[in-house]
């Protein structure tokens, strides 16, 4: 759970610096799409990313929440052998 988190945090981080990036871009946008790169509308690029920090926030919320259940359990074991 720990490497699947930090995995989704250095994704979100390279999702922050791609805004970032875009924001400050006055030429053309482009966009990977599996092996070539597309010429993109920046406000469709803008929404992607968006979309992807969203579904990454998400996703590393819930392996906190997962993370804080194993823990507990964990901790519960412990109590129960000492």
């Amino acid at each position: 759970l720990s490497m699947q988190k930090d995995a989704m945090n250095s994704q979100l981080m390279e999702i922050k610096n791609a805004i970032t990036e875009l924001g400050s871009s006055t030429g053309e946008v482009y966009k990977i799409a599996g092996p070539i790169l597309v010429k993109s509308a920046k406000a469709d690029v803008e929404k992607d990313l968006a979309e992807k920090q969203e579904m990454v926030s998400l996703r590393i919320k819930t392996l906190d929440g997962q993370e804080k259940l194993v823990r507990e359990k964990l901790d519960k074991l412990a109590e129960k052998l000492k």
